[in-house]
């Protein structure tokens, strides 16, 4: 944090946009928090300059003001943050970028001492500072804004604490650095085949980057990163890992010969140290939503020991949202709840709970995978610089949305997902978790609406998602929707640190209504195109044995035999006479079937594995733990169903003795 306290002289007006204001108590915590972005405009035409803060999303109405007095005092905190202190009140003012922050503090200072100067049509001091309107509608005035830690800074850390302890609670920390000290939930991530392979090349494809440089490996757990930045050159390597992990990671580094070149480190990022500034950071931090867990904010505190120009892999964060409609997976959720609408349950009446478990339910973000086509507009796109954020811009974060629809239909919630870069010197490569991708082991996220929200195409969509971290390791997410041509809004508030892992093994449906022709026609249509291709390609063959081939046997049995006896000079070899390419024949048959039939095929290789980040698994499967080489083959077709194949792979043929007519094996045999 930098810390400049000094006065403010304005030299002239200014307005800005997309900018947010919270109040702080003593200590520098957040009470109160804006959840819409406002626009701050610079009055200097009646000295002491006055600050005025509109809501543009309501019709900008004054949502606060103040003004500059020589008494006022302000601290940059961060790239794009001013604190302001007046009197015993403080606030902080948090701008959309650096470079609006500096325009903010190049522009002036106060005159005379006074304080806030609430304007007259601002609303009651008990809402002011919240943004609380009045108006039923108002997604504000459905937000709870108790004066709690969402959304906050950590609190200073004592000299017994650190950053890390001051924003966890100790039994959220206890249980996350448990889950990951398991050598099961390692493979879980390593099994991951994308996003192993994706960071390796990353670094492979990038050797100018790591070669003889000293590299710092972010929650190391075994310590893979570690070994591919090796691998890419790298001179050193800091390892640092929190969990009982640490004890493995040493003894793979000994036992691939590499002590002294991977140094291990047992802590916390927040609370060790080590000894040099490092020329690149690796880690992988992401959590589902690209957010949860919060290692993104210790990721980012790794950079005190960057040094300058120096490289973070993974580079850019790209957290992609779209509407989606899924009529099926809504009426799933209210289904759960008809359990607790029994009025007698043993003797008990339960439907009194029933209100309690839809709500319960609906706060569940769904982590599974889904059919591309159920989105209903084009993804909005929220980045993440991780060269130029500090942690600070992750403790709350503001995304206004705006869609336009691409197809009709009811909008049941938000779907996520998220893309990172690896921007080297050589090359970029991406990670992507898109449902258009091979699937990860983060899957998708979808977050649904109370109310579905119908909407036509061509519509505009507008909205907000907005992330409050939590001292759970996680974020309250509020989401809301609405149709402006309409009016008609929803929104709903999810605990993303308790989702619903839906994920089955089986391939996602295609949304209904997807066919634009006749599934049934478009079948037989294929069957007639087989039987046709595989009577074209039989046309003129002998006994089954295209014509060229049939001339060679037929050659070879007239000069077995040479007065009585076996001429071996004129005997074929028997990969030539007993596998004749007729199964090459039958390959586009077997495509063909593949194609129609792979959607029905349940995928049975995969085993039961745990999901991402602990917590309670609540159905039978988790996110995905592939045993086999090819970790995403439930995209893939399905093998043929036993007894699909109308002939034999390859069918041997046999000579009869002293004549020269072929003929297959009446037992069909292989």
């Amino acid at each position: 944090t930098q810390s400049t306290w000094g006065l403010l002289p304005f030299k002239m007006a200014a307005t800005m946009d997309n900018v947010e204001f919270s109040q702080l108590d003593d200590e520098g915590r957040v009470i109160e928090h804006s959840l819409q972005r406002l626009q701050l405009e610079i009055d200097c035409s009646d000295p002491p300059p006055k600050v005025i803060l509109y809501n543009a999303h309501n019709g900008n109405k004054v949502f606060y003001q103040f003004r500059f007095i020589e008494s006022v005092q302000y601290c940059q905190t961060g790239s794009a943050s001013v604190t302001c202190r007046v009197s015993n009140q403080c606030f902080k003012i948090r701008f959309p970028s650096s470079n609006a922050c500096s325009r903010f503090l190049a522009m002036g200072s106060p005159q005379s001492p006074r304080n806030f100067s609430p304007c007259k049509n601002s609303p009651p001091d008990a809402d002011r500072l919240s943004g609380v309107s009045s108006d039923r509608h108002s997604f504000r005035a459905r937000v709870s804004m108790s004066p709690d830690t969402r959304g906050s800074p950590p609190a200073h850390p004592t000299n017994n604490s650190s950053v890390f302890d001051s924003r966890t609670e100790e039994s959220s920390a206890v249980q996350y650095f448990q889950f990951y000290g398991y050598l099961s939930q390692q493979q879980n991530m390593m099994q991951d085949y994308i996003r192993t392979s994706t960071f390796q090349h990353a670094m492979l494809r990038n050797t100018a980057d790591f070669q003889d440089k000293v590299v710092l490996d972010v929650g190391a757990g075994s310590g893979i990163l570690s070994f591919f930045a090796i691998q890419a050159g790298a001179r050193k390597v800091y390892a640092i890992e929190a969990s009982s992990m640490v004890q493995h990671c040493e003894t793979l580094v000994r036992n691939n010969k590499l002590t002294g070149r991977i140094i291990v480190i047992p802590g916390k990022v927040e609370d060790v140290t080590i000894p040099e500034q490092v020329d690149i950071i690796v880690s992988e931090p992401m959590g589902y939503m690209l957010l949860n867990e919060r290692m993104l904010e210790t990721y980012l505190h790794a950079k005190k020991w960057l040094k300058p120009g120096g490289l973070v892999f993974p580079t850019q964060g790209h957290l992609h949202i779209a509407p989606f409609t899924d009529e099926a997976l809504y009426l799933e959720q209210f289904a759960k709840t008809n359990f607790w609408y029994q009025d007698a349950f043993h003797g008990v009446d339960l439907s009194s709970l029933r209100n309690a478990a839809i709500v319960e339910y609906f706060r569940q973000p769904i982590v599974d995978t889904f059919d591309v086509r159920i989105l209903l507009a084009k993804s909005f796109k929220y980045s993440v610089d991780f060269l130029e954020a500090v942690e600070d811009d992750l403790y709350h974060i503001d995304i206004p949305l705006e869609f336009t629809a691409t197809a009709s239909g009811p909008i049941h919630g938000l779907a996520f997902w998220f893309d990172v870069a690896f921007i080297g010197t050589q090359n970029t490569v991406w990670l992507s978790t898109a449902p258009t991708e091979p699937l990860t082991h983060w899957y998708q996220v979808r977050c649904l609406l109370k109310t579905p929200v119908f909407v036509k195409a061509g519509q505009l969509i507008t909205g907000k998602v907005v992330l409050k971290c939590n001292r759970r390791q996680s974020y309250d997410v509020d989401i809301e929707v609405c149709i402006p041509t309409t009016g008609v809004t929803s929104f709903n508030s999810l605990d993303l640190k308790n989702p619903f892992f839906r994920y089955t093994g089986q391939t996602p449906q295609p949304p209904p209504g997807s066919h634009s022709q006749s599934p049934t026609d478009t079948y037989w249509a294929m069957q007639e195109q087989q039987q046709q291709a595989t009577a074209n390609q039989y046309a003129g063959n002998i006994n089954g044995i295209p014509p060229h081939n049939a001339n060679m046997m037929a050659m070879a049995g007239n000069q077995t035999l040479m007065n009585g006896t076996l001429n071996p000079a004129c005997v074929l070899p028997l990969n030539q006479m007993y596998h004749q390419p007729v199964s090459h024949q039958h390959q586009p048959v077997s495509h063909q079937h593949q194609a129609v039939s792979h959607q029905h095929q349940p995928v049975s290789h995969h085993p039961q594995p745990t999901h991402r980040g602990g917590g309670i698994q609540q159905c039978g499967v988790g996110p995905y733990s592939h045993q086999s080489a090819q970790p995403h083959s439930h995209k893939q077709p399905a093998q043929l169903a036993p007894h699909s194949h109308t002939e034999t792979a390859m069918q041997p043929h046999y000579m009869n003795p002293g004549t020269n007519v072929f003929h297959h094996n009446s037992a069909g045999s292989t």
